[in-house]
């Protein structure tokens, strides 16, 4: 997401009961990955994206990505909570060039849906 539209991505986020982000990135940082903002807040610190509230819990990096735990609050509702994949392995405009990360990182992503729920993918 843009600075401008983070409000509109946890509200999607919300809206269709996401329970996985899955979030692919140029590890080159190319130009574009500059253009996208960051959504999540810093560790055991809420941010408000209208009227959604996120709390980053924990950050765990693996080898071949990076794990977010985020609980997420929309007034008095129930908490939600996501996990989010940071996965450094994908070129802009391409593909990864060792599959093997990516395919273990997918069967991780597997493993911890808990079936029912929205998987989101997008680039950065």
């Amino acid at each position: 997401p843009r600075e401008g539209t983070k409000d509109d991505f946890w509200r999607m986020v919300w809206k269709e009961d996401v329970e996985t982000i899955v979030m692919l990135v140029d590890k080159d940082g190319t130009e574009q990955h500059s253009k996208d903002a960051q959504y999540w807040p810093e560790v055991n610190r809420n941010q408000k994206y209208g009227a959604i509230t996120v709390l980053l819990m924990e950050t765990t990096a693996f080898r071949s990505y990076k794990l977010r735990e985020m609980n997420v609050i929309k007034g008095n509702e129930r908490v939600h909570t996501i996990r989010q994949y940071e996965i450094p392995c994908w070129k802009y405009g391409g593909v990864p060039s060792e599959p093997a990360d990516l395919i273990s990182v997918i069967k991780q992503i597997k493993s911890d849906q808990k079936g029912g729920k929205h998987l989101l993918v997008h680039c950065r």
